[in-house]
């Protein structure tokens, strides 16, 4: 599959529902980019710019990623993860909050380091890199907040920028900390989005992260095969039940495998 292909059967996979997807795919031969800088609900995708804050503050000495941390009742929040299932109180480091938020998009993690490295500070990182579209206005499963009109932002050309932070050279990040943000991104235990065709024989590498709320389904990746690097965000929004979005997700998911395999 040729560039013009993957562009062709992109648009067509998403024309009846083009108004609630954003979509924002570089590659070495192009860019396709489609209401890219349209302002959507971010879920947890939110998560990946609180994962480089989180290493700018270590890089800059202002937290210790051993720091422990003792999460208590009152700290839980439900939704995805694993720390509000566990049994009494639980202690794990930051450098665990930071893994878990990412691998298994732990909500209560999340909130800790909202708490531990300080909204405003991230929402700082974020306009620093250019990313304009991307806040965060509330701490995740605050149903007051949201009530209120709060809520947290990104867009798919935001998140391809944010993860070519992660993976290119840059002034904002040592290598050091991009390799560790990267292999954590790897470790990504939710599949069944734009990975979800890849076979092991394909030889594609994904370093991303997923996102869903109620009608909201996104992915955003880096995929790495044979030298080639392609950027992808795919964020959907308003499509019901969700399983439509993460149809139309995985679909341009295999298209893009299917770009890279050539």
């Amino acid at each position: 599959m040729n560039f013009s292909e993957l562009k062709d059967q992109i648009t067509e996979e998403i024309e009846e529902i083009s108004e609630k997807v954003s979509i924002y795919i570089e590659t070495e031969e192009g860019i396709i980019a489609i209401h890219e800088n349209t302002k959507r609900r971010a879920a947890s995708l939110i998560k990946v710019p609180i994962l480089m804050e989180g290493y700018r503050q270590i890089e800059n000495k202002e937290i210790h990623p051993d720091t422990l941390i003792y999460i208590d009742q009152n700290m839980r929040v439900g939704g995805c993860g694993v720390i509000s299932y566990l049994s009494s109180g639980h202690v794990g480091s930051l450098q665990n909050m930071l893994e878990l938020m990412i691998i298994v998009s732990d909500n209560t993690a999340t909130n800790v380091l909202l708490d531990k490295l300080q909204i405003d500070k991230i929402n700082k990182l974020a306009r620093s890199i250019g990313c304009s579209e991307t806040v965060i206005e509330r701490m995740l499963m605050d149903k007051e907040a949201q009530a209120a009109g709060l809520d947290n932002y990104t867009s798919a050309k935001d998140m391809v920028h944010l993860l070519k932070t992660i993976f290119e050279d840059n002034d904002h990040y040592t290598q050091n900390s991009r390799l560790h943000m990267l292999e954590i991104l790897a470790n990504q235990q939710f599949k069944h989005k734009l990975p979800l065709y890849a076979e092991e024989k394909d030889g594609i590498k994904f370093y991303h992260k997923t996102g869903e709320l109620d009608g909201v389904e996104h992915d955003a990746a880096i995929m790495e095969a044979k030298g080639r690097i392609l950027y992808a965000a795919v964020l959907s929004e308003n499509l019901f039940p969700n399983a439509r979005g993460q149809r139309h997700i995985s679909s341009i998911g295999r298209l893009l495998v299917e770009y890279l395999k050539k």
